[in-house]
């Protein structure tokens, strides 16, 4: 009698099957953001190898050139003719070069990384993204009443606060170790340039009024130069010594919004201006605003028409009534007896389509926006 041997064909119930898949779901969970995390701290280390090599790069090549002088400010895009590797480099960004041919600080977009260098370490700035690497310019919130370095919630941006933790933009590290910092909104508003109406004698009911906001501000060291105006209209002095604070000078902006102008062209007041974005003289209108599509607007330097007013137009942070802009301490080198009469210097004004630095009637009241030189040890 044979035996009859009867097998049957299993198969995975479905339970198996689905433990098998909460399993496999387990591992992925547990894997793949260790992967990720693996590989996003390897492009982070990438790219702060780069900044590195790309910064010794340009120091090598600007000490080897001695045909040509690198010391200042420069973009990213002017330097190209001292890359000669063929690593990765910056899309993007602003350094500063000292007259030692070192750079002493930059910020960068690579590989869609903003990236900080302070003249030793490169740092990237995980709250940033590229879309903001747009001038060589620093956030720093600081108390001049103290001399101290503040946080952000303890800060007024409100024109006419003149004391306490404001916010500031730094601009330009100085060769004696000092930095130079602009307030992000005017201390006073509707202030005259010079009530005589005499652009010759400098901003002499301006000043008044800038020691007056400022006087308080004993944590910063007295200042002590004198900035000397000449120009075949108007030649005076500015005594800024004991100020604390002094105005913005015209000659400032351009190293800022680095376009190609020249403030000693003299022209009409109503033609003379320089914008920003562009370095165009457009008069009132510099030709960039796009009323359909306002994410198209460029706005690169906002930070110089911060709190006036509309500007949220021009993507500045924050827009305020009472102020269309601030005076510098420079004159236009013009005098218009055709129209309204008196004489006219330079302030820095948003107003509609415009933006940048516009000559201003010397009665015309627009706002003191003051700026400090202080021991770059107050803000490290």
């Amino acid at each position: 009698m044979n035996n009859i041997y009867s097998f049957e064909k299993k198969g995975f119930t479905l339970i198996e099957i689905l433990a098998v898949i909460v399993i496999i779901g387990i591992i992925l969970f547990l894997a793949v953001p260790a992967v990720t995390h693996l590989i996003e701290n390897s492009r982070r280390k990438l790219v702060i190898t780069s900044i590195t090599e790309y910064i010794g790069e340009i120091e090598n090549k600007a000490m080897m050139d001695e045909e040509s002088n690198y010391y200042g400010r420069f973009s990213v895009s002017d330097l190209t003719e001292l890359e000669k590797s063929n690593g990765e480099k910056p899309s993007n960004g602003f350094i500063e070069i000292d007259d030692n041919e070192k750079v002493t600080r930059g910020i960068f977009c690579i590989n869609n990384y903003k990236v900080y260098y302070d003249g030793k370490d490169a740092n990237i700035d995980y709250n940033g993204s590229c879309d903001s690497v747009k001038s060589l310019v620093e956030v720093i919130y600081f108390n001049p009443n103290t001399g101290l370095k503040c946080d952000k919630v303890d800060s007024s941006s409100i024109n006419g606060t003149k004391n306490g933790c404001m916010k500031w933009y730094l601009y330009s590290y100085n060769k004696n170790n000092t930095v130079d910092m602009i307030l992000d909104h005017n201390t006073s508003n509707n202030v005259l340039w010079n009530v005589d109406g005499l652009s010759m004698e400098g901003p002499k009911t301006a000043l008044l009024k800038l020691n007056e906001d400022t006087i308080n501000w004993l944590g910063i060291p007295e200042r002590a130069d004198i900035y000397n105006f000449r120009s075949a209209e108007d030649n005076y002095s500015i005594d800024y010594t004991g100020f604390r604070a002094r105005m913005l000078y015209v000659n400032e902006i351009l190293p800022i919004t680095p376009n190609d102008y020249d403030f000693s062209v003299t022209e009409t007041h109503y033609q003379d201006s320089y914008c920003f974005e562009n370095g165009k003289n457009l008069g009132w209108d510099c030709g960039l605003y796009d009323y359909e599509n306002t994410d198209k607007v460029i706005s690169n330097y906002s930070f110089l028409y911060d709190n006036t007013i509309n500007c949220i137009k021009y993507k500045c942070e924050i827009e305020q009534d009472g102020s269309d802009g601030y005076w510098t301490s420079d004159s236009y080198n013009q005098k218009d007896d055709l129209y309204d009469g008196g004489d006219y210097v330079f302030a820095v004004l948003y107003s509609g389509g415009f933006q940048g630095v516009q000559s201003a009637n010397i009665y015309g009241g627009v706002g003191i926006r003051p700026v400090i030189t202080i021991p770059r040890t107050l803000i490290d």
